[in-house]
């Protein structure tokens, strides 16, 4: 089978070596195996070559650079970026050296840059995994991000990503709190969402007037005051219990529907402000800037969602990360009522019981549509959460 390359000649698929296999289904160029005749470039990889998650270029040239690819979820996760950035060398591979500059030369010529060099996040496995490439242009800057997905599944969340990203850009008033669209490009069947990159600097881990002020501009961009009843969250979350309940596990049917009852007992009747959400808003997907935050990573946006997801998630997230119960930041989240539903801050307990829920559901279909990926821990940890709710709520 023929393709073009970046410069528009054609080139046959180059065959796999004996013994080379992809890297993941993601990201199709292969580890060299030793003696295989093929050139191959060296690259790092990171944590470990057993599993890894990061293959840097062993040239080091722009290691400084190349640590943004790591976005640290607990306090380990920073010990060993801080490694990385004084040195710490990881176990070498080799890619074949013919497929990297291949895709390289294809990211300078859509970007209209003289030559790139990348950096590789394999990403994390599952049915929704990518492969992020971090772009260098040739005077040591960072040119671009170019998300690379191959799977139905994982291409999906890319295109999800670019419509909520067209969708959000619409607002002014948060264009410069977000990640900007190049467009789109493909490369040896893997679909390509290039992004431009933002600022550098990690964003804080603890709520404050940016979120606010973020949160509450995003809200009011998109809100639609809807019967609970009527509302589109409430119908999509009595689907997703529907059509999981049967794969479930006993204590799980009784926790989802004792969750629903409480829900429903609770919000019923009550006029509830929908709005779009960004769904996966955690600090590591934040940075700060002299605009404000910055907010990336778009692909779990959700419309016509539930007041204060984005809220609850902040702190839910890290206490997931942590397996700590849940210090929900109520001074915060009453602050944020008091901009987008007033009458909301005596809903609190129910608007976290959906959050609850909403995730719940989310994990328990991720490992039942890949039982061999991951663990538990956050299953475990939703059920622990719930249940401490659940018989709190009258």
């Amino acid at each position: 089978m023929e393709k073009k390359t970046a410069d528009g000649k054609r080139r046959t698929n180059v065959l796999y070596p004996m013994g080379a296999l992809p890297v993941t289904d993601a990201f199709p160029i292969p580890i060299l195996p030793p003696d295989c005749g093929v050139a191959g470039r060296c690259y790092l990889a990171y944590p470990s070559l057993s599993e890894p998650l990061w293959l840097l270029p062993q040239n080091r040239r722009f290691s400084h650079l190349h640590v943004d690819l790591y976005r640290p979820q607990r306090p380990l996760g920073w010990m060993f970026k801080r490694l990385m950035q004084f040195g710490a060398v990881g176990p070498r591979v080799w890619l074949d050296n013919r497929l990297i500059t291949d895709l390289e030369v294809y990211l300078a010529a859509t970007l209209k840059i003289p030559a790139a060099e990348i950096a590789i996040s394999l990403g994390t496995p599952g049915r929704y995994r990518k492969t992020t490439l971090q772009v260098i242009g040739p005077s040591g800057e960072i040119v671009a991000y170019a998300k690379m997905a191959k799977a139905g599944t994982a291409v999906g969340s890319l295109e999800a990503e670019f419509a909520n990203l067209t969708m959000v850009s619409q607002v002014e008033q948060l264009r410069a709190n977000i990640t900007r669209l190049i467009g789109w490009g493909e490369w040896d069947g893997s679909k390509i969402l290039l992004l431009y990159p933002g600022p550098r600097r990690a964003g804080p881990y603890r709520l404050g007037p940016g979120h606010l002020e973020f949160l509450s501009t995003l809200h009011t961009a998109f809100v639609r005051d809807v019967q609970f009843e009527e509302s589109d969250s409430w119908a999509r979350l009595k689907t997703a219990v529907g059509d999981l309940s049967p794969e479930l596990s006993s204590g799980w049917q009784e926790r989802c529907r004792a969750a629903l009852t409480k829900v429903q007992a609770g919000l019923r009747g009550t006029k509830i402000p929908h709005s779009f959400a960004h769904g996966d808003f955690a600090p590591w997907n934040i940075r700060a800037s002299a605009a404000g935050l910055f907010v990336f990573d778009w692909e779990a946006g959700c419309r016509s969602a539930f007041p204060f997801h984005d809220a609850f998630h902040f702190t839910a997230a890290q206490s997931m990360m942590a397996n700590r119960a849940n210090p929900v930041d109520t001074r915060f989240i009453k602050l944020l009522a008091q901009r987008i539903w007033p009458e909301g801050e005596a809903l609190l307990p129910w608007a976290y019981l959906v959050y609850l829920l909403e995730k719940s559901v989310y994990y328990a279909e991720a490992r039942i549509r890949a039982p061999s990926v991951g663990d538990n821990k956050f299953n475990i940890w939703l059920a622990e959460e719930m249940d401490r709710l659940l018989k709190r709520l009258p």
